[in-house]
């Protein structure tokens, strides 16, 4: 995105989610449902641009072109970069959380954060007649809250039967794993369990564990709306930042002469170094041997920061939301120590946790998208049980990256072997169950192929 976009100035650097060949009628267009603008995804680019280049270089004796190709790409990489600190980093900490973009799903025309509410309490009565609580003509139940002081003040206050948030559907697509546990999504009846579990059946304090909160980002100068935040710091993101960081210091120090941004390798190796402090330090759950998200506000929406071993936390561990593929995003780019990453994989290979193939002998496929244990755990559930290629792709080489090189081929063998149709003739597809196999979502999936091209090169 182009600092004189018609659209979105304030998005430079920015990578829309999806483009596709139709272009939607704001942008000129015959309209196109599938083209997004209201988020971007993790920070891989710079890893994706670093593979091709050795590949070029390396592999195909390219160098001309892997040089011309690094010379292209960084600046863009630069941008896209600094958009993240800019747009998405609500504390100013370095560590930037997921979020959404302005839209007219996310905020109102003068720029405030709106959300959905299904509840039988009268909230024009509860809160008086403010015209930021509009009941939706159609429904006597629903409303229409306007301010990210008002959304707190429905969580905080406000018994409700639904609650739809534009920015948190945004945040989970920028995340790339949409529905995940971390994000607060979870079925009722396993909130119900949930409840029972840690809060004596209590739902209205199982709820709040699993609400989320947003913070609105605006320009220093203008306070113009820039996006929003939630207000959770991921660890995964957080992890693709640290090799960001990395990735873009070892191309500044290999582009051409007078390629923009060229003199800031020392900024981004600096950068790397601190977010992997912040990883180890903040992120990682001691009592459970896991990483998780952050919180950066408690579950009433004050501030949790504090010191730990002379580093800055923005706030606790999510342990409340289980574990997910998140927990070893800092293995796979690298950021975490030997003996916490040892931790992470003993999780990974226990069969009551990641290892479903071990489970499910002969069946199953290991590294879903939530644990086992984790409450919002479902075989059939898209981003809390499938399998999904791109993070059983990262968790394998994770593993043989920290010295777990057997028990990441027996994965992958058990992947081939358990997995319908993976070596017949079927479709390659979205994802698939990890208890039984099964082919599930889409079919002819392009992520899903990619990743298994990866895994065949890099494990057979």
């Amino acid at each position: 995105m182009q600092e004189d976009d018609p659209i979105r100035p304030q998005d430079k650097g920015y990578l829309l989610d999806v483009v596709t060949y139709t272009a939607p009628e704001t942008r000129g267009g015959a309209g196109s449902e599938n083209w997004n603008e209201r988020n971007t995804k993790p920070s891989l680019a710079a890893w994706a641009v670093m593979e091709i280049y050795h590949a070029l270089r390396d592999e195909f004796n390219r160098p001309a072109d892997a040089q011309a190709w690094i010379d292209e790409m960084y600046p863009k990489l630069v941008a896209y970069h600094d958009w993240w600190l800019t747009n998405r980093d609500h504390n100013g900490n370095g560590i930037p959380e997921y979020g959404a973009a302005v839209d007219p799903a996310h905020n109102t025309d003068d720029g405030r954060m709106y959300v959905e509410v299904v509840t039988a309490e009268d909230l024009t009565e509860k809160f008086g007649t403010d015209a930021e609580f509009i009941k939706a003509v159609d429904s006597e139940a629903k409303y229409k809250v306007i301010g990210v002081n008002n959304y707190n003040r429905v969580l905080n206050e406000v018994t409700y039967s639904d609650l739809h948030v534009g920015a948190q559907e945004a945040a989970g697509w920028e995340s790339g794993m949409d529905n995940a546990a971390r994000f607060g999504f979870i079925y009722d009846d396993q909130l119900k369990a949930y409840a029972d579990s840690a809060h004596d059946g209590d739902l209205t304090l199982a709820r709040k564990d699993w609400q989320v909160r947003f913070g609105e980002n605006r320009d220093a100068k203008t306070d113009a709306l820039l996006g929003f935040s939630m207000l959770q710091e991921s660890v995964d993101q957080a992890s693709y930042m640290y090799s960001d960081n990395f990735y873009l210091a070892d191309m500044a120090e290999r582009v051409s002469a007078g390629v923009d941004g060229k003199d800031r390798a020392d900024e981004f190796r600096t950068g790397a170094d601190k977010i992997k402090a912040y990883i180890n330090t903040c992120m990682f759950d001691e009592a459970t041997g896991f990483y998780y998200d952050i919180r950066m506000v408690d579950q009433d929406g004050n501030d949790t920061t504090y010191l730990k071993d002379g580093v800055q936390c923005a706030g606790k561990p999510l342990v409340e939301r289980g574990r997910g593929p998140e927990g070893w995003g800092p293995l796979f780019n690298g950021a975490a120590t030997q003996e916490l990453a040892d931790k992470v994989i003993a999780t990974m290979t226990n069969p009551d946790e990641f290892a479903t193939s071990d489970a499910f002998p002969g069946l199953g496929i290991s590294l879903p998208t939530a644990s086992q244990t984790n409450p919002a755990y479902g075989k059939d559930i898209y981003w809390r049980g499938r399998v999904w290629l791109d993070q059983f792709y990262f968790g394998v080489k994770a593993m043989e990256d920290y010295g777990y090189g057997t028990e990441a081929v027996q994965m992958a063998h058990q992947l081939f072997e358990n997995a319908e149709g993976m070596t017949a003739d079927g479709a390659i597809r979205e994802n698939y169950n990890p208890e039984t196999g099964a082919v599930q979502g889409a079919s002819n999936f392009s992520w899903s192929a990619a990743h298994l091209y990866m895994l065949y090169r890099d494990f057979f």
